[in-house]
């Protein structure tokens, strides 16, 4: 008779109970990124508006005299701040987004569409690097040069926005 050895032992539940608190922080973070790009992709899609300007190609929408003030005056100062808080707040959604801009700045809902468009942008395409530091994350930074700020400088007119390195503390 051959006498079948026992199962392995099981880890302790202490070892277990570790495991789990080592990855739930990072399964939540992963859940929460999940949910948020798609929350991002129906919402930009839901928004329409005045989006519909952007699409079309309208080029210097923030050049004209009033435009221009706003931007020399707080708009530019408070550019790299305005754009994380309107984000944050409206998760990268459009309307909302330009709304927020529109409200800080006093720009005309056209230019401030502008604004909306590269937040709704950053939300879209650079979530992944944008998620860890935002604008002081260098990989952020390099994904909206690269994917957002043409369309943000044609449809503006504003060819240089502050940046973080530019910043005096």
């Amino acid at each position: 008779l051959a006498l079948a050895s026992p199962p392995p032992p099981s880890p302790p539940r202490a070892h277990a109970r570790a495991m789990v608190a080592l990855l739930a922080p990072k399964l939540i973070v992963l859940a929460v990124v999940a949910i948020s790009a798609c929350l991002v992709k129906h919402f930009t899609k839901q928004d329409g508006g005045s989006a519909a300007l952007v699409e079309a190609g309208d080029t210097k929408l923030c050049m004209d005299k009033h435009n221009a003030k706003q931007w020399t005056g707080k708009g530019k100062p408070g550019f790299l701040k305005d754009m994380d808080d309107c984000g944050r707040k409206c998760m990268g959604r459009l309307a909302c987004s330009t709304k927020c801009i529109e409200g800080r700045n006093g720009y005309s809902e056209n230019c401030a569409t502008c604004f909306g468009t590269m937040i709704s942008c950053t939300a879209s395409k650079c979530w992944a690097p944008c998620m860890k530091g935002g604008d002081s994350n260098p990989k952020c930074r390099e994904c909206t040069r690269q994917k957002c700020r043409p369309a943000f400088a044609k449809c503006s007119g504003i060819k240089k926005v502050p940046e973080p390195e530019e910043e005096v503390s």
